[in-house]
C-alpha cells in the first residue's frame, strides 16, 4: 500500500513524511493556491525527504514551466491535476514518471499508455471532500490507482477496504488549522498500512 502525503511545504512536514515511512510526498507548484510551495524552501525540503519520493504537483500549466521546475528541483515524478490532454502526459512521460489525477466519472483509457499511476479523486478534486470510495472498483484502469479525497487517519482503513486501491493520497486530512501536523501524518501512514496488514 503506497502512501502519498500531499501539500508538503515545510521542512517539518518533510521530516514527518520521512520519519513516518511515507512513499511519496507531493510538492504543490500550482500558482496561487494555499499549498503552493515556496521555491526558496524546496532544496531543504527535498533534502529532508530522504528516501521519500518527491512528486511535483501541477495543474494546467505550461510544459516548459513544468520542465524548468523539475530541472531546478531534481524532480523525477510529476502529477498532473487538471484537464491536461493525453498528449501532454505522453510528452512529459519521456522525461518523468507521471501521475494523472482523474475523478471516478472520467475514462482513464486515453491515458493508459502515457502515465505510471492514476490518482482517483472525488467530483471536486482537491476539495478534501469524502465520496463513495467503492466507485473506484468500477473504474477499468490498467495502471495502479491512488485513492484521494477526504481521507483521514480515522477513515482511511474503511476507504481502503471499500476501494481496494494500490495506494492512498492525503492532504487536508493530515492538517490542523491549515498546517501539516506530524502526529496526523504518522497516524495516517500507520492506519493505511494497518488496513492492508489486516487483509493478509
Amino acid at each position: 500500500m503506497w502512501v502519498k502525503i500531499c501539500g508538503v511545504r515545510t521542512v517539518a512536514g518533510a521530516a514527518a513524511c520521512a520519519a513516518a515511512g511515507a512513499d511519496f510526498a507531493g510538492l504543490n507548484f500550482v500558482t496561487g493556491v494555499r499549498r503552493e510551495i515556496d521555491m526558496d524552501a524546496v532544496d531543504d525540503i527535498m533534502f529532508e525527504l530522504g528516501n521519500v519520493t518527491a512528486v511535483g504537483v501541477f495543474r494546467d500549466q505550461d510544459l516548459d514551466f513544468i520542465r524548468r521546475v523539475a530541472r531546478r528541483t531534481g524532480l523525477r515524478w510529476v502529477q498532473l491535476h487538471g484537464a491536461e490532454p493525453n498528449f501532454q502526459c505522453l510528452d512529459l512521460g519521456t522525461q518523468f514518471r507521471v501521475i494523472k489525477a482523474l475523478t471516478a466519472e472520467d475514462d482513464p483509457t486515453p491515458y493508459e499508455d502515457c502515465v505510471d499511476l492514476f490518482l482517483m479523486d472525488g467530483r471536486l478534486p482537491g476539495s478534501g471532500a469524502s465520496w463513495d470510495y467503492a466507485r473506484v472498483q468500477t473504474v477499468r484502469a490498467e495502471k495502479p490507482l491512488l485513492l484521494a479525497g477526504g481521507l483521514t487517519p480515522d477513515n482511511v482503513r474503511a476507504a481502503i477496504r471499500a476501494a481496494q486501491p494500490d495506494g492512498v493520497d492525503v492532504a487536508s486530512g493530515v492538517e490542523r488549522d491549515g498546517e501539516q501536523d506530524p502526529e496526523l501524518i504518522h497516524a495516517f501512514v500507520r492506519a493505511a498500512r494497518a488496513a492492508t496488514e489486516s487483509q493478509t
